[in-house]
């Protein structure tokens, strides 16, 4: 029997200009759309996808493409920043906390 490996990858965008659920169902379907697209999450109120993705099929670019396609401001996240953004240890209400 033959091992198949898992290609899936992620990327993060920055979306500019949603602003309510319709706004994400669009962004979601655009990025769907993509073939080698695996799945999207939308978050209106961060401004931001996550996209899993077969690189094999599809490149981050053509998932902005998509994006800006749909009517909407997009670009590619630095993982850096997001990490830097958002710290693994602790949500933003609790980091107050423990400062």
């Amino acid at each position: 029997m033959e091992a198949t490996a898992d290609t899936r990858e992620t990327v993060t965008l920055s979306v500019i200009g949603m602003t309510c659920g319709s706004c994400r169902r669009h962004v979601e379907e655009a990025l769907l759309g993509v073939p080698g697209v695996r799945a999207a999450q939308v978050d209106v109120g961060a401004g931001r996808a996550e996209v899993a993705y077969d690189p094999g099929s599809a490149a981050p670019e053509q998932l902005v493409g998509a994006v800006r396609e749909a009517g909407y401001g997009a670009e590619i996240t630095a993982p850096d920043a997001r990490e830097a953004a958002a710290p693994a240890s602790a949500c933003g209400c609790c980091a107050a906390r423990s400062a």
